[in-house]
């Protein structure tokens, strides 16, 4: 599939390539701290172009992942959130995990709403894949209430699901059917 790039009223939606890597950087370094809360202890290689440049070639013939990152229509050279979608699975499983971060100055403005509508409607008619997962902290109350506002419906607690921070932390998970497989 040749490189996606996605257009809503508010944002141009790009998938990630080699060419977005001083971007990628900038907004990295720019939310280190904002994010580290609800990201994996990271070494600062991880902050490194070398480090970034490797997981973005890695990215390039893996289909069963995805990133794409989030600029707005007004400041199309400034990378203001990250979605991903990881855990691709085709056949008779036909789902995805969905995960996004958003700049702390962009909070609260609909952006990641507009965005994961936006990458929703690419999951369900490009990639043609019949689920969404969402696996979120419990504590997160404003990935919460996005979610839920989006549709998805709670399915259940993983318990110790994913090491955040350095403390295994449990999750709800929740997930969002394709309304045209239903």
């Amino acid at each position: 599939m040749s490189e996606v790039i996605l257009h809503t009223e508010k944002l141009i939606i790009r998938q990630a390539d080699e060419m977005l890597l001083p971007l990628i950087l900038d907004f990295l370094n720019r939310n280190k701290l904002f994010f580290q809360k609800w990201e994996p202890l990271r070494k600062e290689s991880f902050y490194s172009s070398e480090v970034q440049l490797q997981n973005l070639k890695a990215l390039r013939n893996d289909d069963s992942q995805y990133r794409f990152y989030l600029f707005t229509q007004n400041e199309p050279d400034t990378i203001v959130g990250e979605i991903g979608l990881s855990n691709i699975v085709k056949g008779v499983y036909l789902n995805c995990t969905i995960s996004y971060k958003l700049d702390q100055s962009m909070t609260g403005r609909g952006i990641m709403s507009e965005a994961l509508r936006e990458i929703e409607v690419f999951v369900f008619e490009t990639l043609k894949l019949h689920r969404i997962e969402a696996n979120i902290i419990p504590t997160n109350l404003k990935s919460l209430k996005l979610i839920r506002k989006l549709g998805f419906r709670e399915e259940g607690l993983s318990k110790q699901l994913l090491k955040i921070n350095g403390i295994w932390e449990d999750h709800l998970r929740f997930a969002k059917l394709n309304p045209k497989n239903i």
